[in-house]
């Protein structure tokens, strides 16, 4: 009964109000902070991430990277046209450069406003950088699931290992997961994500990038995925190309500026 008395003498002082307004501020704040993403990112030289993961960025994302501008207006406008037949925007077409672009100063909205940001920003960083260096930039900010960036980060989250030390098979699935991070799991093999990942070692080989000689047992794919079934595999992949005459990692295993075959 004192204590009941106590109550309503402090809360006809405003004591007790003060009190709570400043509990439910605290609680408030402890409930924000707990439920904010945990973002994990720690940036990585390109020197010290696995050649393996590099070569299976570029020949997935943009396989014409060391050879464009910035700009690949050639699978643009293959994106255009695949866009119109569906309908909708599935498709952007976007270089490494262009996407180093937006996820360092555009928002993710889909719109030709955007996009020509997009365009723009690119072509003043192949100004002001060299490849690796964007190739770098890339590398370290590319999402790979819910709060995961880089390819340091998703190699230690995945792979329990060091973006040095990731093999043939562990780049790939990663490189795999690129293009839909919240949805393929780099880890699991799915029927999606071993397809992709078949498709993705074969046109590592046709570039030159992934000798024919590597073992099988390097390389976890389940053998009823037909590769054929795919899309994406570029023609002038399947053909080979010729390294750039002044590509310095051209023909190099393992070379950092050894250019993609389209």
């Amino acid at each position: 009964m004192a204590f009941v008395r106590r109550m309503i003498r402090l809360a006809a002082s405003g004591a007790l109000v003060l009190f709570a307004v400043v509990g439910m501020a605290v609680c408030g704040v402890a409930g924000y902070l707990l439920w904010l993403p945990v973002v994990m990112m720690q940036w990585t030289p390109l020197s010290q991430i696995s050649p393996h993961l590099r070569h299976a960025v570029v020949i997935s994302e943009d396989d014409m990277f060391y050879r464009h501008n910035g700009v690949d207006w050639e699978a643009m406008s293959q994106a255009i046209d695949y866009d119109m037949k569906k309908g909708k925007l599935a498709r952007g077409g976007s270089t490494i450069t262009q996407q180093a672009a937006r996820n360092l100063f555009l928002s993710p909205s889909r719109n030709p406003l955007r996009k020509a940001k997009e365009i723009l920003i690119a072509w003043k960083l192949e100004q002001a950088l060299t490849k690796d260096r964007i190739l770098e930039i890339y590398l370290n900010i590319a999402e790979w699931g819910p709060g995961v960036y880089g390819a340091q980060a998703a190699s230690r989250i995945y792979f329990g290992k060091d973006a040095s030390m990731l093999t043939v098979d562990e780049s790939v699935a990663l490189a795999a997961a690129l293009p839909s991070p919240w949805r393929l799991n780099p880890p699991k093999q799915g029927p999606k994500m071993a397809k992709r990942k078949e498709v993705l070692i074969e046109r590592m080989r046709k570039a030159g990038y992934l000798p024919a000689e590597v073992p099988e047992a390097d390389i976890d794919l389940p053998e009823e995925i037909d590769a054929m079934d795919a899309v994406g595999v570029s023609t002038a992949a399947a053909a080979g190309a010729a390294p750039a005459a002044n590509d310095p990692g051209a023909g190099k295993a393992g070379g950092d500026e050894k250019p993609a075959a389209r």
